[in-house]
């Protein structure tokens, strides 16, 4: 496993993949930046050819976020690609030195954000990332053999419609609406 130094791991450079990439496809262009509390770009660097960036440990230590994303322009990440971490989540989702993303996150990203709008709009405990909870609510031995057993994993599957869930007193998550979707 990669070495950690510092707050917040602080390795300095990483590397993007991307999961599904056909073998000689063109790697898309890509954007990663640290951004402070006030919205200050702190380090703002183009993924190599390689997948490989920088990100220096104080610009991680003094973030508030990591972003990632499709260059709106040579300066700027366009809004609707955007991954964004907080900065100690970007930490936890690098495994040894490599930050994966899975394709079609950024289409969920973009409903998300949509669906999260207008009078449905509320702050985020955490940022948002599409996934399947395979494991919950284990010890770290248990959750250690399930990340294990499945680092293999890999499928792909349409998605139909979302469901809107409601959190009851008894700490059960039920459904309560279903939104098809089309296209």
């Amino acid at each position: 496993m990669a070495e950690k130094t510092g707050p917040r791991g602080g390795r300095g450079t990483y590397t993007l993949e991307f999961v599904g990439l056909q073998p000689g496809a063109s790697r898309p262009p890509v954007l990663v930046q640290a951004i402070d509390a006030k919205g200050g770009v702190l380090h703002s660097e183009h993924v190599g050819e390689t997948g490989t960036f920088s990100l220096p440990a104080d610009a991680l230590k003094n973030a508030r976020y990591v972003m990632v994303g499709a260059p709106g322009d040579e300066k700027t990440i366009a809004e609707a690609s955007a991954v964004r971490f907080r900065a100690e989540e970007f930490d936890k989702a690098v495994i040894d030195g490599i930050l994966p993303l899975a394709e079609g996150i950024s289409s969920c990203e973009v409903l998300q954000s949509q669906v999260r709008s207008g009078p449905l709009s509320v702050d985020l405990k955490f940022p948002y990332h599409p996934h399947v909870t395979v494991a919950h609510d284990l010890d770290k031995e248990a959750l250690d053999r399930a990340y294990d057993a499945l680092s293999e994993y890999d499928c792909t599957f349409d998605v139909e419609h979302f469901s809107r869930y409601e959190h009851g007193a008894d700490g059960v998550w039920r459904p309560q609406r279903e939104f098809p979707l089309a296209g």
